[in-house]
């Protein structure tokens, strides 16, 4: 992408990997050898896949992202009914242990006209 020159070994072909001048995402291919030593070479290389790039998937990490928040909430609402379910035993548990008695029935003690 910045145009240095990169030496790589001939089975490192078609690969991606990040440029030793400018960091950048960069396909190793034939431009970057020095020489193509015979038809059957050039042919081969010319049947290599297109090496996948950031600039080939854009929706990538946004799904990523997406797919994250998405396991954190439900880890959250998981976390939540847990605790509801808890704190409801132990209430339960304690009114058992704890029974509140029931206050006196009101009578009405007022004469009926």
């Amino acid at each position: 992408m910045c145009g240095g020159h990169i030496e790589f070994p001939d089975h490192a072909l078609g690969t991606t990997v990040a440029c030793p001048h400018c960091a950048k995402t960069t396909r190793l291919k034939p431009s970057d050898l020095p020489l193509i030593e015979s038809p059957a070479e050039e042919k081969l290389l010319a049947a290599l896949p297109a090496a996948s790039t950031e600039e080939d998937h854009p929706f990538r990490r946004p799904v990523i992202k997406l797919a994250f928040f998405a396991l954190v909430l439900v880890l959250v609402l998981v976390a939540m009914i847990v605790a509801v379910n808890h704190f409801s035993k132990l209430a339960t548990q304690r009114a058992i242990q704890h029974p509140q008695t029931a206050p006196p029935p009101v009578t009405n003690t007022s004469p009926v006209r």
